[in-house]
């Protein structure tokens, strides 16, 4: 049980949108509590229920009172997220949805001692992995299975790359085949060849370059970042446009801005693969999003490349470190 004083600011704030969400509620909670690191809060931000997934989160709260509740209609999972940001005290934020969890206990622990260790950092992420909807884990996400080392790459259940991809081409569907092709593009193709590769995780300015190349984008399901960097990078809500969010604009925002990351590679989390999920609701939305957040990532790098002196890299509070051009000139 967390017996952190309720007037003392946590260090981590969790984010947790939900709604009729009762078949998961307990096991996605279970994988919070068990954290080794106890200074959270996390807040549950419902859309008004109507099944009983707040009367199972108030039996958790009832033990656990660093859990706060809200019930109330709202336009979607990117409104809440946003209501739970503006309602956070802690230092450090996540988000985790209701269907998902966290497969290491220590992995707040892990988080926050990176991000003590080097003030230069403002976001954390790790290897994420897919899981049923009935609970059977299923491998490494295949965008970032590369990044797992072999300790962990043996004893995981195995995500081949290749069948992952070809699982994505319906030839029953037409619009399934010219999806595919939409996104074939120099920088997609280029982190498509990362794939079949196992390669060390890139870190700060490295995965910078890396992104400039590849597009890669942080999952965000583990991702661990300051409160700062989350309003500094993430769009702000608009009433009424019910907007499902755009985390690729963050992840865009997040590296154009200069800040710095790390990655830990590690099993971190879990996300279930379910139908109806938000993002098998807008898959299609998500596609015109991702072809734009693509465009932009090939014009920066244009940009950036050509005049790396005039590319700063910043700390979590947003002051210049170092240029790009002046981590070129050293080591690596």
């Amino acid at each position: 049980m967390n017996d952190q004083p309720q007037n003392k600011a946590p260090r981590i704030s969790i984010l947790m949108p939900s709604w009729n969400a009762e078949k998961y509620v307990a096991s996605t909670l279970d994988t919070i509590v068990m954290q080794s690191f106890t200074d959270w809060e996390a807040i549950v931000m419902d859309g008004g229920s109507k099944d009983r997934t707040v009367e199972i989160a108030r039996g958790y709260q009832k033990k656990y009172p660093n859990i706060r509740i809200f019930s109330e209609p709202d336009e979607g999972p990117y409104h809440a997220i946003h209501k739970a940001a503006l309602a956070a005290r802690g230092e450090f934020l996540v988000e985790m949805c209701f269907s998902d969890g966290y497969l290491d206990k220590d992995w707040f622990a892990k988080c926050v001692a990176a991000m003590d260790a080097d003030p230069e950092l403002s976001l954390v992420w790790g290897i994420p992995f897919d899981m049923t909807e009935e609970g059977e884990l299923k491998g490494p996400s295949y965008v970032y299975a590369r990044f797992l080392p072999d300790e962990y790459r043996a004893k995981s259940p195995k995500t081949p790359v290749l069948k992952k991809f070809i699982k994505k081409i319906d030839v029953r569907r037409p619009s399934s085949i010219l999806r595919v092709i939409k996104k074939i593009n120099p920088t997609n193709a280029r982190m498509a060849i990362h794939m079949f590769k196992h390669e060390e995780p890139k870190n700060k300015e490295a995965w910078f370059l890396y992104w400039l190349e590849t597009g890669t984008i942080f999952p965000d399901l583990n991702m661990f970042m300051t409160k700062k960097v989350f309003f500094d990078c993430m769009e702000p809500y608009v009433m009424g446009t019910r907007e499902t969010g755009d985390w690729m604009q963050f992840y865009f925002n997040f590296n154009t801005k200069g800040f710095l990351s790390r990655c830990i590679p590690v099993p971190a989390n879990f996300g279930r693969v379910h139908e109806g999920s938000v993002s098998d609701r807008v898959r299609g939305y998500n596609d015109e999003k991702h072809r734009r957040y693509i465009k932009m990532v090939v014009e920066f790098e244009k940009k950036t490349l050509s005049h790396p002196g005039q590319f700063s890299f910043v700390d979590r509070e947003g002051n210049p470190v170092r240029t790009l051009a002046d981590y070129q000139g050293g080591p690596r």
